[in-house]
């Protein structure tokens, strides 16, 4: 019974999370930080185990989307806030970097005094060329998580993404033009949702 339990406890528990961090060399030149070693591995780790047909998703629908942002949009689209940041910006999928399918936004909450500096994050990805008509986008992923950890978790869902769960995770070191990341997810409703 305590191995089940264990076991359970690591399929479900809560996963760290990573938040890229734009920095400022000795030349004033905003660019991204390189991943950190560990992060990469998760996200390396996490890839292999999506591809296990025997995993807690088995039965589930699920899609994985190899999605890229450039450097120079999460610049313009970074804002500080008395609290932390903010990101805005285009997102595209790998193989169609050209063509924005969607935008990210999230916000920071900055843990005052912590060494490595800390904080937490609440994003969304919503896709489509521009919101409907009413003003608000269909399709949406929530995603939260720490900023010192190693993948992000996405907590939900709508339109399209209605009761995703999954992650959001790193597997290639990002350039001084691209970010690139994977947003893994499962329909948690049923299995043919």
């Amino acid at each position: 019974m305590m191995k089940l339990a264990a076991t359970l406890t690591a399929l479900f528990a809560p996963s760290l999370a990573y938040r890229p961090e734009l920095s400022t060399d000795e030349n004033g030149k905003r660019k991204l930080k390189a991943l950190p070693k560990h992060v990469l591995n998760r996200g390396r780790e996490l890839q292999d185990s999506m591809s296990n047909s025997s995993n807690i998703w088995t039965g589930k629908h699920c899609v994985q989307y190899d999605l890229v942002a450039k450097v120079d949009e999460i610049q313009a689209g970074e804002r500080n806030t008395t609290v932390g940041t903010t990101w805005h910006f285009p997102v595209y999928l790998a193989e169609d970097p050209e063509n924005a399918i969607g935008l990210f936004s999230d916000a920071t909450t900055e843990y005052v005094g912590t060494t490595p500096k800390e904080c937490i994050f609440t994003g969304s990805f919503v896709f489509g060329v521009e919101p409907n008509a009413d003003g608000y986008w269909e399709d949406q992923i929530t995603v939260t998580g720490t900023c010192q950890g190693k993948e992000n978790t996405i907590t939900g869902g709508s339109g399209a993404f209605q009761c995703a769960k999954g992650y959001e995770y790193f597997t290639e070191a990002s350039t001084d033009t691209v970010l690139a990341f994977t947003a893994f997810y499962c329909s948690g409703c049923d299995s043919t949702s």
